[in-house]
């Protein structure tokens, strides 16, 4: 099984098959920061404290409040520094606001 992650529009494969996966093997992320757009849950979530795993600050954005909330509070109990935003990206001027 794979894993397709798409960081500025360059494409990397990092195989799922190994018991851990470690952003560290492919990235240099310590003291980066990043932007995880439906970070509250599900996906966003675990790439949001996979990013925060390997030393990148999240900016977490979720349409819901609370889950953004509690996705960047897990992260900054990391260690990391963390954001929560609320916005709607598919709507464009809540998208320019969010970045």
């Amino acid at each position: 099984m794979l894993c397709d992650i798409s960081l500025s529009k360059t494409c990397f494969i990092i195989p799922l098959h190994t018991s851990e996966v470690s952003l560290d093997t492919y990235f240099q992320l310590e003291g980066k920061a990043s932007l995880v757009v439906g970070g509250g849950q599900g996906i966003g979530e675990s790439a949001a404290k996979l990013l925060a795993g390997a030393g990148c600050g999240v900016a977490v954005t979720d349409m819901v409040a609370e889950r953004a909330d509690r996705v960047a509070a897990a992260i900054a109990d990391l260690g990391q520094p963390s954001a929560s935003i609320v916005g709607d990206v598919l709507d464009a001027a809540q998208a320019r606001e969010v970045v």
